[in-house]
């Protein structure tokens, strides 16, 4: 729970975007499973088959990139948050600004050179990473669960709490997929944050009692005298 709140405080997006990525691959792996399901992924879980299982990657991959960019257009999903009392606009991190991105070479020969750029944001690239955790490490969260419940003999956790089964299932993977997330992010999304934006200092000193921003004028005046 503590690190889904720190996801949050970042902004918005890398809280719903995880979660979300964890639901689509659940709902398609069901999907796939239940039409095309032939082969069994493993025997502790008899039900997950190997044509859900990448069918579950693909659709995950592409709902995240559509999703990514869909979250980046609304200030209140990606702007960063010190506290709940903070303004719920911000200048845009160019980690949200679509650019234009060159696919490799090999997908610009798949579509015969009519395909050679798209407009991407780098979010949108992360959320490809976050995608594939989802679909490839965090379904083996529910394999621990599934040990769990042959253990106590319950079909699903909606045997411990009845009517919310499926949704209680659907959780096993959340923790993991939230822990992976705050890894993410503090290693490779904001690994250069070598000091808080602009956004966070300004929300911090509005905080400060009268006597604290009178201090930090003051110490501002010293730095921008000291540069002239």
């Amino acid at each position: 729970g503590g690190i889904q709140i720190k996801n949050m405080m970042r902004g918005m997006i890398w809280f719903l975007l995880p979660v979300s990525c964890v639901v689509n691959n659940d709902i398609w792996a069901y999907a796939f499973g239940k039409m095309f399901g032939r082969t069994r992924l493993l025997a502790l879980s008899p039900k997950k088959t190997l044509e859900g299982f990448l069918g579950a990657f693909l659709f995950t991959m592409a709902w995240s990139f559509w999703f990514a960019g869909f979250l980046g257009y609304f200030p209140e999903l990606y702007c960063p948050k010190v506290d709940f009392h903070s303004p719920m606009h911000c200048e845009k991190d160019p980690l949200f600004v679509q650019r234009a991105l060159v696919l490799p070479s090999f997908i610009q020969k798949l579509t015969g050179n009519y395909l050679t750029t798209i407009q991407c944001s780098k979010a949108q690239q992360h959320a490809l990473v976050l995608a594939a955790f989802a679909s490839l490490l965090a379904p083996f969260g529910g394999f621990f669960a599934s040990g769990l419940k042959r253990a106590f003999k319950l079909k699903d956790f909606g045997d411990l709490i009845p009517g919310h089964g499926g949704i209680t299932d659907r959780m096993d993977c959340q923790g993991m997929m939230g822990v992976f997330t705050y890894v993410y992010l503090m290693s490779y999304v904001y690994s250069d944050a070598k000091c808080p934006s602009l956004h966070d200092l300004s929300s911090c000193a509005l905080r400060l009692s009268d006597e604290g921003k009178i201090r930090l004028m003051q110490l501002l005046n010293e730095s921008l005298s000291k540069g002239f």
